[in-house]
């Protein structure tokens, strides 16, 4: 009967043992993995990252180029404003959509500050002030000489 109790305890000792040591190894192991995984999810992030810049320089570099080409016309008056949008911030830059609404200068306000008048003032326009307001430039085109 002892020599039964010895052996079954013996047993039940190096068993218990075993799982210790196996459930070690397996902590290992895990461990090991892990810290794998984490170097290989930094390396995808950097790779990631400087991805995501490149294509920015990109776009910014064809933005650039497109808004250096400006003829006086709709398209570019539009080209012009997405450069600006980009240099306030205000555009997506991976979508090319704009972050909120567009607000294209209105062409109104634009006069406004060019003249430098009072709005009272201007309702009430004189002959000569009307002639010389048709001799100035379009609006357009003093956008464009603006910015560059």
């Amino acid at each position: 009967m002892k020599k039964r109790k010895k052996k079954e305890e013996e047993k039940r000792r190096t068993k218990e043992e075993e799982d210790e040591k196996k459930i070690k190894e397996e902590e290992e192991r895990r461990a090991k993995e892990e810290g794998r995984k984490k170097e290989e999810d930094n390396e995808d992030r950097d790779e990631e990252e400087d991805k995501e810049k490149k294509r920015r320089k990109r776009i910014i570099e064809k933005l650039t180029i497109l808004t250096r080409k400006v003829q006086v016309n709709d398209g570019s008056l539009k080209l012009l404003t997405r450069k600006l949008e980009v240099m306030k911030g205000s555009l997506n830059l991976l979508t090319m959509k704009p972050k909120t609404r567009m607000k294209v200068p209105r062409m109104k306000g634009m006069s406004q500050n060019l003249t430098k008048t009072p709005r009272k003032e201007k309702m009430r326009m004189t002959t000569r002030r009307r002639k010389r307001r048709k001799i100035r430039p379009r609006i357009k085109d003093i956008l464009v000489t603006r910015f560059f």
